[in-house]
C-alpha cells in the first residue's frame, strides 16, 4: 500500500473518495462519525458512511468515549454493509474494509466528550473500546492515535 487518504473533516465524502481512488488512493477513509450518532440514529451522521460504485477500498472511522456507543456503531455500520451487499444481489461487495477508531483528534468538540486525543490518557479505556469493536464486527479494526495528548 502506497497512497491513503487521511479522514479529512468537509472533505472526504464519497465523491471526493472516489476520485482519489480513481487516482491512485489505496485507501481512503471516510470522515469522522460520531458513534453516539449512529446509536441515537442521526440520519446526517449515517450519510458519513455512504459509499458509491467504484470507489474503495474505504475505511470507516468512528469517535466516541463509551463502550456501548462504540458497539453498536461497530455493530451498525457491519450490518449495514451486510444488507447492501444482500440487496443488491450482485457480485459487487462493500467497498468498506476496515473499521478505525479516533484516538488522535484534537479538536474540542470530540476531546470535550472523551473522544479523541482525550483517549490517549487512558490506554486501557482504548484497549476497551478496541474490544467492544473487534466483538461487534468480522472487518479489521485499526487504530488512529498520536505521540500525546496535546496538539
Amino acid at each position: 500500500m502506497k497512497y491513503v487518504l487521511a479522514p479529512l473533516a468537509a472533505f472526504t465524502d464519497a465523491p471526493f473518495r472516489r476520485l482519489c481512488s480513481e487516482g491512485g488512493a489505496d485507501l481512503t477513509y471516510t470522515e469522522m462519525v460520531s458513534a453516539a450518532g449512529l446509536a441515537h440514529g442521526s440520519s446526517p451522521t449515517r450519510h458519513l458512511m455512504e459509499t458509491m460504485p467504484g470507489e474503495g477500498p474505504v475505511a470507516i472511522q468512528i469517535f466516541g468515549s463509551k463502550e456501548s456507543d462504540i458497539a453498536y456503531a461497530t455493530d451498525f455500520i457491519s450490518r449495514t454493509i451486510e444488507q447492501s451487499e444482500q440487496s443488491e444481489q450482485s457480485n459487487n461487495p462493500s467497498p468498506v474494509v476496515e473499521i478505525n477508531l479516533n484516538a488522535g483528534c484534537p479538536m474540542t468538540k470530540v476531546t470535550r466528550e472523551g473522544a479523541g486525543a482525550k483517549l490517549i490518557e487512558d490506554p486501557a479505556k482504548i484497549g476497551r473500546l478496541l474490544k467492544a469493536m473487534t466483538e461487534n464486527t468480522g472487518l479489521p479494526v485499526t487504530l488512529k492515535t498520536r505521540l500525546g495528548p496535546h496538539p
